[in-house]
């Protein structure tokens, strides 16, 4: 018996063997498969930082250049308006006068026609100074209207453009 006994003992040190052996090679994979999973993880809070950091610059930069244009609008509309004054200053001083061309013509007193007389485009009429003023008003109201609308679409490509940008410049 004493070689079965043998044979039974070597029988176990075997299956213990390959079970601690089994258990050693699953231990080994598991602490394998946990570095990866950290390296991976690592990877992609390098590539969300840098992200994040990107976004962040690029708003900064679009907001920055923002207040730029709205620091050019400003100035603009300031020039606007003095050069408005000025026209309103030169209109009422009579230092600037506005014509129209006319058509002159004549009557017939028997029929009561009236007949274009040719001028060759010399017959001008002046414009008062009152309607002058309310015509420089009008332009400016619709200049104005218009410089708004400028900057609006200004600011709209300079938000389009950082957009662009973080999307083209995907971290990999």
């Amino acid at each position: 018996m004493s070689k079965l006994n043998e044979l039974v003992t070597n029988v176990i040190c075997v299956s213990v063997a390959v079970v601690l052996g089994y258990f050693a090679g699953e231990y080994h994979a598991g602490k394998a498969f946990e570095f990866e999973k950290i390296k991976l993880n690592n990877a992609a809070t390098e590539k969300y930082n840098k992200l994040v950091a990107d976004t962040n610059k690029a708003q900064s930069d679009s907001k920055e250049r923002i207040k730029e244009l709205e620091t050019d609008a400003e100035r603009v509309e300031l020039n606007a308006k003095i050069n408005i004054a000025n026209m309103r200053s030169d209109v009422r001083n009579r230092v600037v006068r506005v014509f129209v061309p006319v058509s002159s013509c004549s009557a017939n007193p028997i029929s009561g026609d009236f007949t274009l007389v040719p001028d060759n485009g010399q017959a001008r009429a002046e414009l008062l100074p009152e309607t002058v003023l309310d015509l420089i008003d009008i332009a400016a109201d619709a200049n104005k209207e218009v410089r708004r609308t400028n900057l609006c679409i200004d600011q709209y490509n300079e938000v389009k453009s950082m957009l662009d940008k973080l999307r083209n410049n995907k971290v990999e």
